[in-house]
Parts: structure tokens; C-alpha cells; sequence
């Protein structure tokens, strides 16, 4: 390489390939007559770009000597000399060679070098260099200091975010740099500046949009809370190389939160606050429903009409969560919007077979005459079953100046323009829906920790117990005497012969009420968080209720279940489990512990279920739901005259 001879002086550091050719433990510099002076060299080489000549080193032990010195000093009796530069410096004095400016470019002295005229003279002057030379084919940009990546506003931050974006960590990188940061400096980081000196500086350009997501969906509930972080996940995943989605979650309060921010995304705390812990409580849910108070549901109503003003978001996702489609439709009706549902809950769901829900005196009739007698009511009919009506809602949309389609159902409250059905194609016929339903297949949240680290768990799980395994989770919209019942199933009869893990959320039923009622060494009651999924692999059987997300982890895990709906929808679910052969519905009235030990000893003696219930699993692991999902949504995006942000980088 050709080298360039500088001169030495204190700010120097700007010269900068270092190629250590010679052997070391050399003579210092001629002037340096006492150790002050050596403690006070003027610095020529920069440690941030160098090469090194590895086989002389060796050879005279550098390695040795510039630990030595880097920890005692050159005087061996505990000066030290600071950072590596500083020790470089010393021990290799004379024994360096400076090659062109251009191999070692700070960013600060090239921001000199176009912005200031006197800078470009003393460039010229200090380095022997002509600053157009180095300005125009800079072949290493050096961020001394200030780094792209802490302080998004530095200059030539583009060209660093540019190529980091090549990295195939870019989305854990841009997270993590932005997760803490307030919107101003996430907005540095896509800012649109080009640094030209003369005209002449060639940076590669790059068009990138920001979009803002907001993400609204019932956040205390772990079903709808976890699908809505998946969901975020996959639109970080599969974004384009010219766009940047700004994604912000609604929440009144809930403990999901902090997983939400831990991988990136913003919170925006809407009004009226709730304890987050338990939304059938937070709401006053009953029988059809959602908000059971109707100045309550007023008052969310308002509280979401007002985020949405303020967020002004490009495209709006929302979840089993009416007042979100009805807020958007009254305060920015010309947004994009996305429902993302366990159910395809359209006017073309009456389409398909249906039960009646277990509030209803009818649904104690064997399911098979349910559907008959459900087949058989006019769909306008099916419409305005109490289940559906959400009544409340209604009213206090008309109460703040609703002036749309009456919202006569769920299916009218929830309207979109698409959506993301995250369920099995397999269930349906989907040629009866319309055009813009999608049918994603599962998604669910994974442990990110997928070890099993509790021993007792580990211990019940082992192949060495040749018991029946038992899992048992009934989520957090499951009811204590529930719980109870399937605790009290080990403590006799068969129940006796079995293992098994139960999760007791404090919300549900304080652990050692349930850990009391116990009487089986061999089950084992847990309030912790637990690897779901890693337990549900290694258990005979799942004990649940039928939210999508606990029924979808089983089915990836091949495990049959048996399972009571403690929703309309919850019945659904599994009744298309039940239908395909990979589980048992019971319903709410006969959930006994009597009655739940009698059928996992008849599905234990049943490898049917088992065979189900791999192949389900089998044909689930060939659907791809995140990447349709990530399509689908940047697919609305780019079809919209929404966005906002556009920039040439």
C-alpha cells in the first residue's frame, strides 16, 4: 500500500492506517528525554482503522509488552497509559506508516471539509491531501465519537443506517436503537439530508417512507394481547427495504406492556386507565355484552376516539375489539384498516354450521341437533341472537354522534377492509367468504426462553415418569371453580395414577387455595410463567379452555386436548378441534371433575386422538401465517395514499 508521511502533532490522530511492519520494543522518539514528556506524546495513529503484521509481533512479543505497558507504563512502576491508542503510540513509534486519508475519513473532519472553506486549507495544509480527493472516494467512513446508532441525528447517519441495513440483524438493530428513544430522534434516523461538497459527493440513494401502525385490540387479555405482538413482529419482519413502520400499541393498562416495549415498539396510554389484569373484570363483561356498563362503554369509547386524533395513524390493526373499528370510522375514516380475529366474524360466517352458546338453555341438546336447529333460523335471524349484539357499544357510539350503518351486531362493529383471520383454512369452506378475508393459520406467542428450568416440572416431564402427563391451563379468562374441578379430578379414581402440571394465574385463584384443595404428590400447581409450548411437547394430554391461542399451541405440539368454552367464540374453536378428531368439547355445565376424569381416561385408551392430532399438527407446520400476514399488511400500505414520511436518503 502507499504510504503517505505526515506530520506529527497532537490532533493528528486524523491520518490513520497503522501497519506495524517491524519488530517492537523499539527506541521511543528522539526528543523524549524524561518520562513527562513520554506520558505526554503527541498521538499519530488512530487504533480504530489499522492492519498489523502479525508474524513480527510474535516474534518480538508485543503482545506481552503492550499489556505491560498499557498497565505500569513505559517506566514499569504504575503509570498507565490509558486506552490502546495511547500504548500503540509509544511502543510503536517510528515503526508506523500513514497511508491516504481517504483509507481512515472521520465523519467529523468530512463534514469540515464540506461546510468550511478554512477547514478544507488546513486539511490540505496539516495532511499533504487535497480535500476533494478525500471528500469525493472515501473508501473508509470512521465515526469517531458520536455513533450513528446512539445519536441518530449525526451526520452521514443515512450512509451508516444504509448499510446496517444489509446486516440480516437490521430489525433487532433498529429496535433496539429506537425502542428507548422518543419519536423526534426515530425520525432522525429516516431523515432526509445529503452532504455534498460541490456537488461532487457520490452517497448511493435510497427512498424510505415511514409508516405509523397503531395496534388496538383488548391488551389485558393474553390471547388478543400476545396475537397483536406476533402481528407486530411480522410486519418489523417482512417490511420492505424503502419502508420503516413506527408501530404503537393502545392500552388502558396491562402487563403486556413491557414485552411490547421490550422488543421495540411505543405505548400510547388511552383513557379511562384499568387495573389490566383481567379485562372480563376491567369491563364488567356479561352474556353478549363486551362492556357491560354502558357509561363505561361510553367513556372507552371517547377515550379511543381521542387517541386516534392524536396518533393520526396511516394504518389502524385491531383485534376482537369493536370499539376500535367504530372509533376509527368516526374520527379518521379515511384510514386503512386491518381486524385481525379468531373467527371470521362477517355477515358470511351464518354461513357456516353453529352452535348455540352455553348461556342458552338450548345448548344443553346434543351438538349434532344444535347445528340442525341452527341450520334451519333465517340468517337475519342469527344476526340479532343475543350473543351478538353488544348493546352497550351500540348505544354509546350513537350517544357520540354515530351517524353510519346501524350497528345492529358484532359483525357490523367490527368491520374492516380486510381481515387477517388467524385460524386453520382447514375449518372452512372458504370459497363462502368474501375476497378480502384471509385465512392465516396460527399464530401464537412462543417462549423466547424455551429451557423448562422449573425442576419440578422437569421432574413430572422426564421420560423416567410413566405416568399420564397432564397440562393443564386454563388462561386468564378462565374462572376459579373451573380450576378447582380439574384439580379435584387427580385427587381420586384414575386421577391418582396421573401426573400433572396445572397453571393457577393469581388472577383466577390464589395458589395456595388451589395447592390446599390438592391431594396427589404426583401434580404439581404453578403461578410462574412457564415455556408453554417445550410443556405442552412433552405432555399425553391438554386440559383447557378453548381460547385460539392455548388450542393453537397444543395443535403445534401434536398433543389432543379436552377443553369447555368459556366464550361464543371459545365454543367454536373447539368444535372445529372436536370436528377434526384432535379433541373433546365439554360443555360448561358438565365440567365436573367426575365428568373431566372420565373422558381423559377414554381418550388415553383412544390413540385416535393422538393420530388427529399429529396430523394436524403436520398440516399446520406447512402454512406460513406470519409471512401472509407481513404481505397482506405492507401489500394495504403500499396500496394506500396514506403514507407519510417520503424521503431520498
Amino acid at each position: 500500500m502507499r504510504c503517505k508521511k505526515v506530520k506529527a502533532g497532537r490532533g493528528s490522530m486524523l491520518c490513520a492506517l497503522l501497519l506495524l511492519i517491524c519488530p517492537m520494543g523499539m527506541a521511543m522518539a528522539e526528543n523524549l528525554s524524561s518520562l513527562a514528556e513520554a506520558q505526554n506524546i503527541t498521538y499519530d495513529e488512530n487504533s480504530g482503522v489499522l492492519v498489523m503484521n502479525l508474524d513480527s509481533m510474535r516474534k518480538d512479543n508485543v503482545q506481552e509488552k503492550l499489556v505491560a505497558t498499557a498497565k505500569y507504563g513505559i517506566d514499569g512502576k504504575g503509570s498507565p497509559m490509558g486506552h490502546d491508542q495511547n500504548t500503540l503510540n509509544v511502543l510503536c513509534r517510528d515503526r508506523i506508516k500513514f497511508l491516504d486519508l481517504k483509507f481512515n475519513t472521520f465523519s467529523r473532519t468530512l463534514e469540515s471539509a464540506l461546510n468550511s472553506e478554512d477547514d478544507r486549507i488546513k486539511i490540505q495544509e496539516f495532511h499533504g491531501e487535497q480535500p476533494n480527493d478525500v471528500c469525493n472516494d472515501p473508501v473508509i467512513l470512521h465515526f469517531v465519537g458520536v455513533k450513528p446508532r446512539n445519536f441518530p441525528a449525526t451526520t452521514f447517519d443515512y450512509g451508516w443506517w444504509e448499510i446496517c441495513r444489509l446486516n440480516p440483524f437490521y430489525e433487532e438493530i433498529f429496535r433496539k436503537y429506537t425502542s428507548s428513544r422518543v419519536l423526534s430522534d426515530v425520525d432522525a434516523i429516516i431523515k432526509c439530508e445529503s452532504f455534498r461538497y460541490n456537488g461532487t459527493l457520490k452517497v448511493s440513494n435510497l427512498a424510505m417512507k415511514k409508516i405509523k401502525i397503531v395496534i388496538s385490540t383488548i391488551f389485558q387479555n393474553s390471547g388478543d394481547a400476545t396475537r397483536a405482538i406476533e402481528i407486530a413482529k411480522a410486519i418489523q419482519e417482512y417490511a420492505p427495504a424503502d419502508f420503516v413502520a413506527d408501530i404503537i400499541f393502545i392500552s388502558r393498562g396491562s402487563r403486556f406492556e413491557k414485552q411490547a416495549v421490550d422488543l421495540g415498539f411505543k405505548i400510547y396510554h388511552a383513557e379511562p386507565p384499568m387495573k389490566g389484569i383481567q379485562y372480563l373484570d376491567d369491563f364488567e363483561s356479561r352474556f353478549g355484552e363486551l362492556i357491560g356498563n354502558a357509561e363505561l362503554a361510553r367513556e372507552i369509547l371517547q377515550g379511543e376516539i381521542d387517541a386516534l386524533k392524536q396518533l393520526q395513524p396511516d394504518i389502524l390493526i385491531y383485534g376482537f375489539w369493536p370499539i376500535a373499528s367504530i372509533a376509527k370510522r368516526m374520527a379518521i375514516p379515511d384510514c386503512k384498516s386491518i381486524a385481525f380475529l379468531p373467527l371470521p366474524l362477517t355477515q358470511d360466517f351464518l354461513k357456516c354450521p353453529m352452535t348455540f352458546p352455553d348461556e342458552m338453555p338450548l345448548s344443553r341438546l346434543p351438538f349434532n341437533l344444535q347445528k340442525v336447529i341452527m341450520g334451519a333460523i333465517p340468517k337475519f335471524i342469527k344476526a340479532r341472537i343475543p350473543a351478538l349484539r353488544h348493546s352497550n357499544i351500540r348505544r354509546a357510539a350513537e350517544n357520540l354522534g354515530w351517524r353510519g350503518e346501524k350497528l345492529v351486531n358484532i359483525f357490523k362493529m367490527l368491520a374492516s377492509d380486510l381481515y387477517l383471520i388467524n385460524d386453520f383454512p382447514v375449518f372452512y369452506d372458504t370459497s363462502c367468504f368474501a375476497k378480502n378475508i384471509l385465512f392465516t393459520g396460527p399464530l401464537y406467542s412462543e417462549s423466547s426462553d424455551k429451557k423448562i428450568s422449573d425442576p419440578r416440572i422437569n421432574e413430572i416431564l422426564s421420560p423416567e415418569n410413566k405416568r399420564i402427563k397432564i397440562f393443564c391451563t386454563l388462561g386468564s379468562s378462565g374462572s376459579k371453580q373451573k380450576l378447582l374441578e380439574v384439580i379435584k379430578m387427580f385427587n381420586s379414581g384414575d386421577g391418582k395414577k396421573w401426573s400433572g402440571i396445572v397453571l393457577c394465574p393469581p388472577a383466577i385463584c390464589p395458589i395456595q387455595e388451589a395447592r390446599d384443595m390438592l391431594n396427589n404428590e404426583n401434580v404439581y400447581i404453578t403461578d410462574a410463567f412457564v415455556p408453554a409450548k417445550e410443556i405442552n411437547q412433552k405432555s399425553d394430554l391438554v386440559i383447557c379452555h378453548g381460547g385460539q391461542g392455548t388450542l393453537q399451541t397444543a395443535i403445534m405440539s401434536g398433543v389432543p386436548l379436552i377443553g369447555y368454552p368459556g366464550q361464543p367464540e371459545q365454543k367454536i374453536n373447539l368444535q372445529h378441534l372436536q370436528d377434526f378428531g384432535a379433541a373433546v368439547m365439554m360443555s360448561s355445565h358438565r365440567w365436573t371433575a367426575q365428568n373431566i376424569r372420565r373422558q381423559v381416561a377414554s381418550m388415553m385408551k383412544n390413540h385416535r386422538y393422538k393420530c388427529k392430532a399429529l396430523e394436524l399438527k403436520n398440516y399446520a407446520e406447512n402454512l406460513n401465517a406470519y409471512g401472509d400476514i407481513g404481505s397482506a399488511v405492507w401489500s394495504m400500505v403500499k396500496q394506500s395514499d396514506n403514507g407519510k414520511g417520503n424521503c431520498d436518503m
